[in-house]
């Protein structure tokens, strides 16, 4: 395969002195090397602009803005001032492994041309420990699913066609947090997806500053993204409105509960329940939430454990009839 396609590979900062250069770094490592690296650095007050500025290699270009305008807008700029024919976003506490851009790039020269979108995935480093974090499943047509729950990876992952941003539009700036599966949603609505089963991004979870921390802000934004979600809903489907609701309702409850608010989580388990009480997920974290978090990490971990046995048992029952049949 010969390096051809030129990959704009767009990384947001702010105030990411101690991660900056191990982001670029692993993008400067990577084996596919037709790229620009746009840095995007949305008013850091500390060195990650001198840092960056230290770098020699021409294919580097730092835009430093002036105020701080958020991930959304710092992801956009990005996106106006690329020149190639892919889109890559790297954030700037997380890392690529080496051959990320190339496997993507490679699916993509083979790819249908209704694939808009390739994803990885992800290798999740807790202070240290690392394990496989989200697997990557969804590919096709996800639209269906995707208005449920976000199929994709997070946005380190995306290599997209930079035409998907002539016809869905960029991040949405208005959204506090969730602009990912905003824009994940609108691509699904235009295009199929398709994914690298390895893991090529390492998302790191100890850092302090990531939006994730801040649970009324990403509760809020994914609010905003459920309504625009159900303004593409047929007016008439009621009952497919009030059980995508319900689901995400208990989408943000769990979130809350995992996040150590259960008092938040109860509130939107019951509201969850009420859209849809045949909705068993919430009543059994609705019920968890009146329990102390050591007793709900065990009964959680026991919940775990009788759904896996249940799910083999479903299996070798299947798999007996299947040799009988």
């Amino acid at each position: 395969m010969s390096d051809t396609f030129l990959v704009s590979v767009i990384i947001p900062t702010h105030n990411r002195e101690r991660t900056i250069m191990r982001a670029i770094n692993s993008v400067l490592s990577q084996s596919y090397q037709t790229f620009e690296i746009i840095i995007v650095d949305d008013n850091s007050n500390d060195n990650t602009v001198g840092l960056v500025n230290e770098i020699e290699d021409n294919r580097i270009k730092i835009i430093k803005l002036s105020s701080n305008q958020g991930a959304a807008k710092a992801r956009n700029i990005g996106i106006n001032e690329s020149s190639g024919e892919y889109l890559a976003f790297l954030d700037s506490d997380d890392e690529w492994l080496p051959t990320k851009l190339d496997k993507q790039v490679k699916m993509f020269e083979n790819a249908d041309e209704k694939i808009g979108l390739i994803y990885s995935s992800i290798i999740i480093d807790l202070k240290g420990s690392r394990n496989i974090g989200m697997v990557a499943k969804a590919r096709g047509n996800i639209y269906t699913a995707q208005i449920y729950e976000d199929q994709v990876s997070p946005t380190s992952t995306y290599l997209l066609k930079k035409e998907c941003i002539d016809k869905i539009g960029g991040f949405d700036e208005s959204l506090p947090a969730r602009q990912d599966y905003d824009f994940v949603t609108r691509l699904s609505l235009e295009y199929d997806v398709d994914y690298v089963k390895d893991a090529l991004v390492i998302l790191y979870q100890d850092e302090n500053n990531r939006i994730t921390n801040n649970l009324e802000k990403r509760i809020y934004g994914h609010q905003q993204v459920v309504e625009k979600i159900l303004n593409n809903v047929p007016l008439n489907a009621h009952k497919k409105k009030r059980d995508i609701k319900s689901y995400h309702k208990y989408s943000m409850g769990k979130y809350c509960l995992q996040n150590n608010n259960p008092t938040m989580g109860k509130k939107l388990f019951l509201e969850s329940i009420k859209l849809n009480p045949l909705r068993i997920k919430s009543l059994i974290l609705l019920i968890l939430c009146y329990f102390p978090k050591k007793i709900q990490v065990l009964l959680i971990k026991r919940i775990k454990y009788i759904k896996r046995n249940i799910i083999n048992y479903i299996s070798l029952v299947f798999d007996k009839f299947r040799l009988n049949n």
